[in-house]
């Protein structure tokens, strides 16, 4: 039960600034009479990106045994983190050259 609510206590504002930081930049980016549907757009994808893994799961462990469900999560979710650090590292300045993704 400690690793639970630490884990909370590291994970929930980390998960807050995320989402905080991503409205901003739709916030940004929108134009001002399409602010509000890019808001609830963003919203909408949020609560279906958090739903898809928790149903995924249930889903696979009705066919397979719930530890092998997890295995395949895990799976993914390192999969995705690692393609997100290609993306974010092929988008970092290169030296010299002051535009992202040039080289």
């Amino acid at each position: 039960m400690t690793l639970l609510l630490l884990g909370t206590v590291i994970a929930g504002p980390a998960t807050l600034l995320g989402y905080r930081g991503s409205l901003q930049v739709i916030n940004e980016i929108a134009p001002p009479g399409g602010r509000a549907g890019m808001i609830a757009s963003y919203i909408l994808v949020c609560y279906g990106a958090n739903a898809l893994p928790v149903l995924g799961i249930g889903l696979l462990s009705s066919l397979i045994s719930s530890l092998a469900a997890d295995i395949v999560f895990a799976c993914m979710i390192a999969t995705l983190a690692v393609l997100a650090l290609i993306v974010g590292a092929r988008r970092l300045p290169r030296r010299g050259t002051g535009t992202p993704g040039a080289g």
